[in-house]
Parts: C-alpha cells; sequence; structure tokens
C-alpha cells in the first residue's frame, strides 16, 4: 500500500497543478486511479473530495494574493453552491452505485456544448457586461452544476467555468479563482457529509489534500503568469479529455 500512496501522490501533485492551472479537471486521472487500486466509484468520488478542498486552498490563497477573487461576488456563488453540494453529496449517498446514465450526459454536454461555447466571440479574454434576465438564469445553473459535481466527482465542476464566463462575463482567470474561492465551501460541505456517511478513505484522502494543496498553488501561479488565453485553451483540452472520459472510460 506504501508504494501505491507514492504514486498516487506524484499523479496527485500532477492533476492539481494542471487543475490550478486549468481551472478545473483534477479528477481526471486521479478518481479513476483511487477505483483502480480498490476503491468503490462513490469511495473514490468521496475521497477526492479532499482533493478538491486542497486544491481550493492553495489556488485561492495565490489568487486572493493577487487580489484577483471578488470577495463580495464568491459571498453569493458560496450560497448557490452550499444547497447544491448539500443536494449532491446526499445524492450520492443513497444513489452510489446509479451514476452511469448522469456522466454519459454530463460526458455529452462538456463535450458539446460547453467547450465549443469558450470560443465564442473571444469569450474569457476580457470582462463583459451581461445582461440581468442572464445572471439570473445562471445562478440557478451554477446551483445545478455543483450538485451533479457532489454527485458525479470529475466532469461537471469544469462546467461552472463555462457558466461564470458565459453567464457573468468574467475572463478566464477571475472565472477560475471564482470557482477555488467557492469551492472552498462546496468541498467542505461535501466532505463533511462524505465523512459521516463513512465513505472516504482516508489514507488517501490526507494524501490527496497535501499534494493537492501544493499543486493548486502551483497551478494557480502558472495561470495568473500565462493569462487568459492559456486558461481557455488549456481549459478546452482537460474538459474535453474529462468528457471523452466520462463517455468512454468505464
Amino acid at each position: 500500500m506504501t508504494k501505491e500512496l507514492v504514486i498516487f501522490a506524484i499523479l496527485n501533485l500532477f492533476t492539481s497543478t494542471l487543475s490550478g492551472a486549468a481551472g478545473g479537471g483534477g479528477g481526471l486521472v486521479s478518481t479513476p486511479f483511487m477505483v483502480l487500486l480498490g476503491l468503490s466509484p462513490a469511495q473514490a468520488i468521496a475521497t477526492a473530495k479532499f482533493g478538491g478542498l486542497g486544491v481550493s486552498i492553495g489556488a485561492s490563497s495565490r489568487f486572493f494574493s493577487e487580489k484577483i477573487t471578488d470577495k463580495r461576488t464568491v459571498i453569493i456563488f458560496s450560497i448557490m453552491g452550499a444547497i447544491g453540494a448539500v443536494v449532491g453529496s446526499l445524492t450520492l449517498v443513497h444513489f452510489r452505485d446509479q451514476t452511469d446514465l448522469l456522466q454519459n450526459l454530463m460526458g455529452v454536454v462538456i463535450l458539446f456544448v460547453g467547450v465549443p461555447l469558450l470560443y465564442v466571440r473571444n469569450a474569457g479574454l476580457t470582462t463583459r457586461q451581461r445582461p440581468a434576465w442572464l445572471k439570473a438564469l445562471g445562478l440557478p445553473i451554477l446551483a445545478f452544476s455543483v450538485f451533479m459535481q457532489a454527485a458525479l466527482g470529475a466532469g461537471s465542476g469544469s462546467l461552472q467555468m463555462v457558466i461564470f464566463i458565459a453567464c457573468f462575463g468574467m475572463t478566464a482567470l477571475a472565472a477560475s479563482a471564482t470557482r477555488r474561492a467557492m469551492q472552498l465551501t462546496v468541498a467542505s460541505i461535501s466532505l463533511a457529509i462524505f465523512i459521516i456517511s463513512g465513505l472516504v478513505d482516508w489514507k488517501f484522502g490526507i494524501v490527496a489534500f497535501v499534494t493537492a494543496s501544493i499543486g493548486g498553488y502551483l497551478g494557480a501561479h502558472i495561470a495568473i503568469k500565462r493569462g487568459n488565453k492559456f486558461i481557455i485553451n488549456l481549459f478546452a483540452i482537460v474538459s474535453a479529455l474529462l468528457a471523452l472520459q466520462l463517455l468512454f472510460g468505464k
């Protein structure tokens, strides 16, 4: 088991750095790898929340230090995210073996809707004004995406970046910073529910948290230095791979 944990630590450090830079996709490899090592899909999703919390702490600390994150905006999104996290986490607990259909649906949405939207009229490169109705529509969609993320793990979180850019007119960098700050609340709530339900594996969870905290900080640093276009392109690649995994990686 020690050898497996070392391999997992290296793998999770890499994927967390990628996630911190791209704004999402950290579970692309780490969650299936835990299943490969013997955890059930539900246990892997639950345990991966340690990594989600870690990368959010690491990335948010870097984004906050550069004053990229809007604290007032984060509070509003965190409230919506908290609702989605509670409902989604409880859904996983009760329907832990019935997620294949939802994963396929999420893969299709990311691949054929989410990724193409990133390249409509240079979205995410500059801050844009959005009509009030579109912002109002974005809030329940955001809550639903958090619900899907809590229930399914890797994949659904990628849609949050698209929602922040498309519905709220954020740049890719601001969207990444906002999502990471919001995830501090979302991951904490989901993790608490999963711990109470006995779904987490503590050995993998602790390793995931430590390595993801480091990777999240490094990834955010890379994103800040490289800028919005780099984030858009990297996020599109990661999201496409994630969608293909959801569709064909079973």
